[in-house]
């Protein structure tokens, strides 16, 4: 499995996996799809001039594995997301998503992407906190 970071060149790889790789083994069906991938794509390019990454995206053989996904809190509470409320906004990284493929091992690798964070927090300054 590759890591890689979330960023405007990787987010295809993110938008493949929560559009048709879902751990759910559900797939949303025709116009929904592009829908689906206009409307992230229009959100993350707003979040990538805060945040760049914006986490980290998985793959194995081409094909996406897992994703955690981070925004700054405000970006996170206005999306619907469940946020803290300790320390200041925008010092703050919220995780918004954790996913892993369908048919993978969801432990393991879920347990993969956050120890890669743990050991790349430095790509996330100016922010102070992820929760």
């Amino acid at each position: 499995m590759k890591i890689h970071p979330l960023t405007e060149e990787t987010l295809d790889l993110e938008l493949e996996l929560c559009l048709r790789c879902h751990p759910s083994g559900f797939s949303p069906q025709g116009p929904m799809v592009e829908e689906g991938r206009r409307l992230k794509k229009e959100l993350f390019k707003e979040i990538f001039e805060r945040v760049r990454p914006a986490g980290f995206v998985a793959e194995e053989d081409d094909s996406p594995v897992s994703l955690l996904e981070m925004m700054p809190r405000e970006y996170a509470r206005r999306s619907g997301y469940i946020t803290g409320d300790h320390g200041e906004d925008d010092e703050t990284l919220t995780i918004v998503c954790l996913e892993v493929a369908h048919g993978y091992d969801r432990k393991d690798t879920m347990r993969a992407m956050v120890s890669h964070l743990a050991r790349n927090l430095e790509l996330f300054r100016p922010f102070r906190r992820i929760e």
